[in-house]
């Protein structure tokens, strides 16, 4: 063995022992510390979150639930999954705090109304990788009802009282309801108490009595809050010393309702030195059959009795039947007649405006509806119950709030005689063009099945906003720059709702394709200088690649369906007809490229008008010899909808000469 080979045995032989040395933990060798290696998994972050919800309002009985939506998205805006999401609110019940993103980056929980029956908006928050979102979600359907004993009060110590009902949204009245009562105007009372709490029947009541009196037709006004809602109720409170004035009917217009065909006393106190007081009216007639009555005064008062046979507003005044005491002593009131429920006989609806958008992000928009209630001979009918429902709901979560509404018996700002409103909130769906269609229904009598009368006229209100349809527009101009082998031409797209209405912010996508090419000819020869579009000045082909797949197929054993794009004939175009021999031009290429179509953005986003412009760019040698094909598509009303135009390329009038600049066609 020689010196080498002696020295590499050694050296094995060392490496070895100590090996083994080390495995049996002999010797003073240090043991192995062995480090246990930690694996994390990256924790997935979002870039963005929104909110939506199924419901932007819930009812204040807590009878329902709206579902809200987080939707976590990356720095790409694609969603991210398995994101921890927090919820929180400042009232109402939400379903859980947290919750995490599904599969579609989408986190849910359920909110409703709770315990709180107080007309109110909720705002609730999410929060996701330290990014936030917040949707307001409104609780309705609480009511408070207010009535009093008297409207009329005098200073020598009349007393009325004033009765305040709270109700939640399904009508159950509802107690421990904080009820607040304040007064403004003209006059004073005294109120006892001025704030309290609704007893076991929703009930809050009020001692009213009357502390100074209020100036002629300026009534004292009681404000009453409650529930988040408010109520007024006007008082007219007359001095300690007897003043020349109609004690009835009430000062408060709000009271005076009156049916056709029925008497309406009006009574005028007329202290001395009165003796007669006459009475005119704009409207129906007193008991002599006339519009203006004269009446003498007994026991300080005169009265008479008014009635009409058609609907509409009497004003009524009343004065000193004695020329020189006229200007002073003088009063007016206004009684509105209105046909009775059981005379009604049609019924209308109608909405303002008739197109509202969808829901979105939790924010919805609203229509008024307004229905109105005639007798056979077109007289308002007044306090009548009118249920509006939806006829050909979306499915998205619209609704009419309130459901069941009285027509007015008198003229407010609220609508006129025999009018009920309601108000249509949108939901999260659009419509089709017709419409949501809302229907009134007269309420005559119960049961309810047995009287009903559907509107003569539903309303309609289109829930719009979401595309209905694109098309595509082209300039008459296109821009060439002097020396330059391209041209651009200006085009665009107009997306536009199911009522026609311009859609915003509607992302299009826009492709291109040379669906035919010429063959033969000079675009230079026979062309129309008006319009710079040729005259045919050659044979027009469909495009050899008919699948347009950009690859020459041809049928196989595999695949029969293919189409043979290698041996077939040409087909003219546009009628498709076969051109009857084997194509001149037929060789290892398709013709023509998919690049003579030119080129333009793959997606648009349209204005606040619904346009969204571009520019189609291509070059001078498929002027005149392409005809394109341009393609938009967006997304309308949760389908893709498709927009297309064909034309031939333009081109300059300054390069058909003469001289004429173009060449002939380079598909030949």
């Amino acid at each position: 063995m020689n010196t080498t080979s002696s020295r590499a045995a050694c050296s094995f032989l060392m490496v070895i022992t100590l090996a083994l040395l080390g495995a049996c933990g002999g010797g003073s060798s240090p043991a192995t510390s062995t480090t246990p290696v930690t694996t994390t998994t990256p924790v997935a972050v979002a870039n963005a979150i929104s909110l939506s919800t199924s419901l932007g309002a819930v009812a204040s009985d807590n009878s329902n639930t709206t579902t809200i939506t987080a939707t976590v998205t990356d720095t790409s805006n694609a969603a991210v999954s398995g994101v921890p999401v927090t919820f929180s609110v400042d009232t109402g019940i939400l379903s859980t705090a947290t919750a995490t993103s599904d599969t579609t980056g989408k986190a849910t929980v359920t909110f409703a109304a709770g315990a709180n029956a107080t007309t109110r908006t909720a705002t609730i928050v999410a929060t996701a990788s330290g990014k936030t979102a917040q949707i307001p979600i409104r609780i309705t359907g609480s009511t408070l009802t207010v009535n009093t004993t008297s409207n009329s009060l005098a200073v020598s110590g009349s007393v009325a009282t004033l009765t305040v009902l709270a109700k939640n949204s399904a009508g159950t009245p509802i107690a421990g309801q904080t009820i607040t009562v304040t007064q403004a105007g003209s006059g004073s009372v005294t109120l006892s108490p001025t704030t309290g709490v609704t007893d076991a029947s929703g009930q809050f009541t009020a001692s009213i009595t009357a502390a100074a009196p209020s100036a002629s037709n300026v009534p004292l006004t009681l404000t009453i809050t409650g529930l988040g809602e408010t109520r007024t109720v006007n008082l007219t409170i007359s001095g300690a010393t007897t003043a020349f004035q109609i004690s009835a009917p009430s000062a408060d217009p709000t009271q005076n309702g009156a049916t056709i065909g029925v008497g309406v006393p009006v009574t005028v106190v007329a202290p001395a030195p009165t003796t007669s007081v006459t009475f005119v009216t704009t409207l129906g007639t007193w008991q002599n059959g006339s519009t203006v009555i004269v009446v003498p005064v007994v026991s300080g008062a005169a009265s008479a009795t008014l009635s009409a046979t058609s609907s509409g507003t009497a004003n009524i005044q009343a004065f000193d039947s004695d020329t020189s005491r006229q200007a002073t002593r003088s009063d007016s009131r206004s009684v509105f007649f209105t046909a009775a429920c059981a005379t009604a006989a049609r019924v209308t609806v109608q909405s303002t405006p008739s197109v509202v958008a969808p829901n979105a992000g939790g924010t919805s928009s609203l229509s008024t509806l307004l229905a109105s209630v005639a007798d056979a001979a077109g007289n308002p009918v007044g306090g009548c119950p009118v249920a509006f429902s939806i006829v050909n709901p979306t499915g998205g979560g619209e609704s009419v709030s309130p459901a069941v509404v009285l027509t007015a018996a008198v003229v407010s700002s609220s609508g006129g005689l025999g009018q009920a409103t309601a108000t249509f909130t949108s939901g999260s769906l659009p419509s089709a063009a017709t419409g949501v269609q809302i229907r009134a229904t007269v309420i005559k009598a119960p049961p309810l099945a047995n009287i009903a009368t559907g509107s003569g006229t539903d309303a309609t209100v289109v829930i719009g906003g979401t595309a209905g349809s694109v098309t595509i527009g082209v300039s008459t101009v296109i821009a060439d720059s002097t020396g330059s082998t391209i041209y651009t031409l200006p085009m665009s797209v107009l997306v536009a709702d199911s009522n026609g209405n311009p859609v915003a912010n509607s992302v299009v996508s826009l492709s291109t394709w040379p669906i035919a090419f010429n063959v033969g000819g000079n675009v230079c020869a026979g062309t129309n200088s008006t319009t710079s579009q040729p005259n045919s000045p050659g044979i027009f082909y469909f495009n050899e690649d008919v699948n347009e797949n950009l690859i020459r197929d041809q049928p196989t054993t595999a695949n029969p369906s293919l189409p043979d794009e290698v041996n077939a004939f040409r087909r003219f175009y546009p009628s498709g007809v076969s051109s009857g021999s084997r194509p001149p031009a037929l060789n290892s290429q398709l013709t023509p490229p998919n690049s003579a179509a030119g080129t333009l953005p793959a997606t648009v986003t349209t204005n606040g008008s619904g346009v969204a412009s571009f520019t189609l760019t291509y070059t001078k040698s498929s002027a005149g010899y392409i005809v394109d094909r341009i393609r938009a598509r967006t997304i309308v009303q949760g389908t893709q909808t498709l927009g297309e135009i064909r034309f031939i390329l333009p081109f300059s009038i300054t390069d058909v000469g003469p001289p004429c600049l173009l060449g002939p066609s380079s598909f030949n």
